[in-house]
């Protein structure tokens, strides 16, 4: 998960299927950071985050 800026304000912005945190990069500079703090997360399997992206596949212990 990535953030950006540091305001009070909180605005999580969410990628497609199949796509990961870093399809925003290109918005970055345009970003008022002062006010907001903006929370870039990558689905589970997706991006830099690691898990399973398959969810057939994945196994329930107990």
């Amino acid at each position: 998960m990535r953030t950006v800026g540091s305001g009070e304000h909180v605005v999580i912005a969410l990628h497609g299927s199949f796509g990961s945190s870093r399809a925003w990069t290109a918005f970055e500079p345009h970003l008022d950071r002062r006010q907001f703090t903006y929370v870039f997360p990558d689905y589970r399997g997706y991006g830099d985050r690691r898990g399973v992206s398959r969810p057939d596949r994945a196994t329930r212990s107990g």
